[in-house]
């Protein structure tokens, strides 16, 4: 008898590996967009790592070289922000299929969109490993927090990935302003996968992306600062600050000049390991979590997947943004 992978997934597999049809006319106008972003920018003034500088470097060569619809194939995407079938995904579909609402909320929002050429869950075909993840994170953070993603007006994404957060949080039911601060590289990728779902992409500029169910990918802190700033006071009791493990794997000083923005919202969610590139996130969170009195924290080890935790914090009322 064939096993689930030869019968699911392998044919799945095939038709990835074929020769995409040409692009429509709308799918031509992304690229090109994408591509025009990506050649104006220059990965080596960034301050970034240096192996974020080498990811920007390559990314920009495929960018500009291989069709973008199937990005998600590309090995700098997928060995820094695509989950495939990792081990730990196992455990992690495992538990999404045994809450009491898997078949009415958590399933359906597993299904993989085409953009990208997700390679497909050996579990669930009709997924992939990093949606599966995605899925689990949220359903981590709603746990640990009392909060439904569908109750809060307004996200702030520290990182972002290609965007696949973004586009999980809608699909089980977000339906504010969502913005994310990334480098500019990558901000043009998440630009193009977003736009490409036929999300509401709007210019970072800090005045169209408040007021309305929109998504803006921003790379200038001043901007993210700006933005933040128009919120009115219930986007910002019942906003969230998000970063899974992004927050930790940036340099101190960045993230210092993020507590501003962290500490305006009443909701923060984070995960991190416990070291990275020789900082004690454990030590450096730990500090956090004492400066804000104001915030009930809870600290969640990931079982599954040792020296990784989440962190979540809900403040009564958010610290003034005037302070």
């Amino acid at each position: 008898m064939k096993s689930l992978r030869e019968r699911l997934v392998e044919p799945v597999l095939r038709l990835l590996e074929r020769p995409l049809p040409p692009p429509t006319e709308r799918e031509l106008q992304l690229i090109y967009e994408f591509r025009a972003q990506i050649a104006k920018l220059d990965a080596s003034g960034t301050s970034a790592d240096a192996e974020w500088r080498d990811n920007m470097t390559r990314l920009t060569e495929l960018a500009l070289s291989q069709d973008p619809r199937r990005f998600l194939h590309w090995k700098v995407v997928r060995k820094s922000m695509f989950v495939a079938n990792a081990p730990y995904i196992r455990s992690e579909f495992e538990q999404l299929h045994s809450r009491p609402d898997w078949a009415t909320r958590w399933e359906p929002a597993l299904k993989e969109d085409d953009i990208g050429g997700a390679t497909p869950s050996d579990m669930h075909p009709g997924s992939s490993g990093n949606r599966i993840h995605l899925t689990y994170d949220v359903a981590s953070f709603e746990d640990a927090s009392g909060v439904n993603v569908r109750d809060i007006p307004f996200i702030f994404e520290f990182g972002g990935g290609y965007g696949g957060m973004c586009r999980q949080m809608y699909q089980l039911g977000f339906q504010g302003t969502y913005v994310i601060f990334v480098l500019p590289l990558f901000s043009a990728l998440q630009q193009y996968y977003l736009k490409s779902l036929d999300l509401n992409v709007v210019p970072g500029d800090g005045f169209d992306v408040v007021g309305e169910p929109s998504v803006s990918c921003i790379s200038c802190p001043n901007v993210a600062r700006h933005v933040v700033s128009m919120l009115d006071d219930e986007s910002v009791r019942r906003g969230l600050f998000l970063a899974t493990w992004s927050f930790s794997e940036c340099p101190v000083g960045l993230r210092v000049s993020f507590l501003d923005i962290l500490g305006v919202f009443g909701n923060t969610w984070i995960g991190y390991q416990d070291t990275f590139n020789g900082i004690d996130n454990v030590a450096w969170f730990q500090a956090l979590r004492e400066s804000r009195s104001d915030v009930s924290w809870m600290q969640v080890p990931v079982e599954h997947s040792p020296g990784n935790s989440y962190l979540t914090g809900t403040a009564g009322l958010a610290q003034s943004r005037a302070a």
